[in-house]
């Protein structure tokens, strides 16, 4: 097996353990979902109600949405990417966003879950901000790149 080939693999197997993370957290009941949102922001307690006040709990739980989606744009990107050469963000961010919709209807059958549009709206936002973030990476190294090439054919 070539090298870039068990790398794709490896990619695509993240991306899937990925989404079955985020369909574990779908799956909680809305108190025990809850229940974990608080648990994570007691760290920052103080901090976010400042910050946010009552709307505080609201802001945790929307970041981790706007989070798990960064993160799964990011390793199916770069997946597909190691996979074929095709178009870098056209199909994932479609399979990002698809899942997206799954998850919101799976969590319409979830105990105190709600299927809510807005929450599809922000997981595109992380996809689509994962995928700023790789451009302005990939843009960087070139240019890294292109200077380190210029410089040592300058020495040569």
């Amino acid at each position: 097996m070539k090298k870039q080939t068990f790398f794709a693999l490896l990619l695509w197997i993240a991306s899937i353990a990925w989404a079955c993370l985020i369909f574990y957290f779908s799956g909680r009941s809305g108190e025990a979902s809850a229940a974990q949102s608080s648990r994570f922001m007691l760290p920052f307690a103080h901090l976010v109600t400042v910050l946010f006040g009552e709307a505080g709990h609201t802001v945790v739980r929307k970041c981790a949405h706007f989070f798990l989606y960064f993160m799964l744009m990011l390793l199916v990107s770069a997946a597909w990417r190691c996979s074929t050469a095709g178009r870098p963000f056209a199909v994932p961010f479609t399979l990002c966003a698809l899942y997206a919709v799954s998850d919101e209807i799976h969590q319409f059958y979830v105990p105190e879950r709600a299927c809510r549009l807005y929450d599809v709206g922000i997981d595109a936002l992380g996809c689509v901000c994962a995928a700023v973030c790789i451009v302005l990476l990939h843009k960087a190294i070139v240019r890294i790149r292109a200077k380190k090439q210029k410089e040592s054919r300058e020495h040569a």
